[in-house]
């Protein structure tokens, strides 16, 4: 036996949903939602749908993964905060010259916490593909990071070496012109990768349909369709009881968690009633 699936996607993992079960796929609007009181641990919120209202819910949270927009928030966290890390290594190299004491942080562009979450994401595709979305533009401005963060880093050997020749004042131009060239760089990239991951990680909303009754679906990506067959299912034991099985078409990727569809309707019934 065979069914259809439609593939989503979900924190980078795949997850399948009987295409018999879905209407549509919309774009998420969350100011279009009603949000009853006491409900979130079950639902979202509801929406008006062709007619009818509908319960959605958070893919996501009922699966126990952090919602899209708190990871993306922390995502955006993590580029202000290395972008002002930056600044902040350059202004002590240039406190350091001023004040003839020694520049105590770190030289190396990999043990800095910049470098080490960029070395992290670039280490794999996925983490890569996690990050940009498979954008080629934030992909493009990702790779942008290495010369000029390599530079900013070797600087202050630069700088060290003109202070041990007595040079401090060629040191301070040194580091201004950096502050204007590769910092001024790293800074522009920064808020470009800000404003890119805020508009490109947006969640849809999927429509689902059993027994008559209607359903909103918070999901990150549609994928494709793909068919199924028994052969492929697998008695892989879930986290959850949302999902139904494991299915392996492809032993050399990672399973698809099939959606228990019938068990999300019942998660939201006692609030949808």
């Amino acid at each position: 036996m065979q069914d259809t699936y439609l593939i989503i996607g979900l924190a980078q993992e795949d997850y399948a949903v009987p295409i018999e079960h879905v209407l549509g796929l919309l774009k998420y609007d969350p100011d279009a939602l009603s949000r009853p009181f006491g409900a979130e641990s079950k639902i979202n919120g509801f929406l008006a749908h062709q007619g009818s209202v509908i319960p959605v819910k958070d893919l996501r949270l009922a699966l126990g993964l952090p919602s899209m927009a708190d990871e993306t928030q922390e995502v955006i966290q993590t580029l202000d905060a290395r972008k002002q890390d930056h600044i902040n290594w350059l202004d002590e190299l240039e406190s350091s010259v001023r004040e003839n004491r020694p520049f105590r942080l770190t030289t190396d562009p990999h043990a800095c916490k910049f470098g080490k979450w960029y070395d992290n994401i670039r280490s794999t595709p996925d983490n890569i593909n996690q990050f940009t979305n498979g954008n080629g533009t934030l992909d493009g401005i990702l790779h942008a990071f290495d010369q000029p963060h390599t530079r900013i880093h070797a600087l202050a050997v630069q700088v060290g070496q003109l202070v041990a020749e007595g040079q401090q004042d060629q040191a301070i131009k040194v580091i201004e012109r950096t502050r204007n060239g590769d910092l001024h760089t790293m800074i522009n990239l920064f808020d470009r990768a800000r404003s890119l991951v805020s508009s490109l990680r947006r969640t849809l909303l999927l429509v689902l349909e059993h027994d008559g009754e209607g359903m909103g679906l918070l999901i990150d990506q549609v994928s494709n369709l793909r068919t199924l067959t028994d052969d492929d299912m697998q008695s892989i034991t879930a986290d959850s009881n949302l999902i139904k099985c494991m299915a392996l078409p492809n032993p050399s990727a990672p399973p698809i968690a099939i959606v228990d569809v019938e068990a999300l309707y019942d998660s939201a019934k006692a609030v949808a009633a």
